[in-house]
Order: C-alpha cells, then structure tokens, then sequence
C-alpha cells in the first residue's frame, strides 16, 4: 500500500464522518427546536359595550402570534363562549373534575329558541384562509350582538370581561 492508497482511504473515512456528523447535528436540531412543529400563540379577549336598547354588543379579538420561522395558514379558527347565568351554582363540567362547568352559551346565542350548534368562526367567509407571517403579531377581530338579559360579569378590578 503506498501513500496514494493511504490518502484515498483516509478522504474517504474523513468524509463519511463529515456526513454523519452533520446528518445526527441536522436530526438532532431538527428534533429539539422542532422546525417541523408550529410554533403559534393565541390569546383571546372580549369586550362588550353597551347596552343599546335590548342588547350588549361583544367584541372578540384573537391574537395570533407566529413564533416560528415560516409562514402559517388558517382555514378556521372557532371560537365558543360560554358563561354562567347569574346566580346560578357554581359545578364542575362531569368527568373534567376539577374544571368549572359553564353551561350557558352566551355568544352568538340570542335567544332561547336557538338550538343550532354554532361557533364563531375569526375567518371570515369571504376568505380561504388567513396566514400569518413569521415573528407577527395578526389580530382577528369579530363584533357580535348578545341580549341585555345576560348578565355580564365584572372583573375584580372593576374592568369588563
């Protein structure tokens, strides 16, 4: 074996162990920083403003955050809103224990004759999706009237929830 052999063997191993090396840092990065897993906060608030007449009108507002590297796309974001009625007993939601039961749809529902399941969809139907780009901030607003004859509760600080 003359040295040729000896250099050719040992580019060979060289760049096997390149590979591998880069290969398992690729994976394991891949697999900590999960780049294949969305990275996505929400936050939800809601405001209510009234009454006018018979009815209160409710501000919802979700903030999608994009904490991730690339862009992320929405076809549907629902939203519920249940509450309490006033004066009702508190309980627990049945096989949720200790979570609290809210057994009252309060948006969209306006009246006691509707028993159509519904929710409250952020995008709206004129659109296929929305998107959020990469490091921003997008709020998604939807305005809605409820009936003045629910309750609206208080925050301890004396601001609306």
């Amino acid at each position: 074996m003359d040295i040729k052999d000896l250099i050719d063997i040992c580019s060979k191993i060289t760049t096997t162990a390149v590979v591998t090396a880069t290969a398992l840092w690729a994976w394991y990065r891949f697999r900590r920083e999960r780049l294949h897993k969305p990275h996505v906060g929400f936050t939800l608030a809601c405001q209510f403003f009234g009454p006018q007449k018979d009815s209160y009108l409710a501000e919802i507002q979700i903030t999608v955050e994009n904490l991730g590297s690339t862009r992320q796309e929405f076809e549907h974001i629902n939203v519920k809103i249940r509450g309490i009625d006033k004066d009702a007993e508190l309980a627990y939601w049945r096989g949720e224990e200790p979570r609290a039961l809210f057994p009252t749809r309060v948006v969209p529902k306006f009246s006691e004759e509707e028993t159509e399941e519904y929710r409250i969809d952020m995008v709206h139907r004129n659109f296929s999706y929305v998107f959020v780009e990469a490091g921003v901030k997008q709020p998604l607003t939807y305005v809605t009237r409820r009936p003045r004859k629910l309750e609206i509760p208080s925050h301890p600080r004396g601001v609306q929830v």
